[in-house]
């Protein structure tokens, strides 16, 4: 998407430095809202299995992952990156999808970290 609509893209920063990000914001208004709408059936797909946990909102978190790769892309196609993660795109895209899906961290068993460790609630 980057490489097909490079010219898009720099108009994106001029609007953003000379136009006060008067366009370009409204792609992002909204952003979690309008996934959680798209893909509503495959939210509650995903809840419905335990695939994701409870306290977690998939539409935040699939926007996160977006907004990662949206980051990548911009810095690798339109800045220049040349591989800023020493990586291909598709070694890259990978990683990125194995550690939001299994998470970064190990619990001391060698397996996977599912934040086994309870939130401590705020007393007000």
């Amino acid at each position: 998407m980057v490489n097909d609509h490079h010219d898009f893209w720099l108009l994106m920063y001029i609007d953003v430095l000379e136009f006060e990000n008067r366009h370009f914001r409204k792609m992002f208004e909204g952003l979690v809202h309008n996934l959680r709408r798209r893909f509503a059936t495959q939210f509650e797909e995903l809840k419905s299995r335990g695939a994701v946990h409870g306290d977690i909102d998939p539409a935040v978190g699939f926007t996160a992952l977006y907004m990662q790769f949206f980051n990548y892309f911009l810095v690798e196609k339109l800045f220049g990156g040349n591989r800023h993660f020493g990586l291909t795109d598709d070694q890259v895209i990978t990683q990125l999808t194995d550690m939001y899906c299994r998470g970064l961290l190990q619990n001391h068993d060698g397996k996977s970290s599912q934040s086994t460790k309870k939130r401590t609630k705020r007393k007000a």
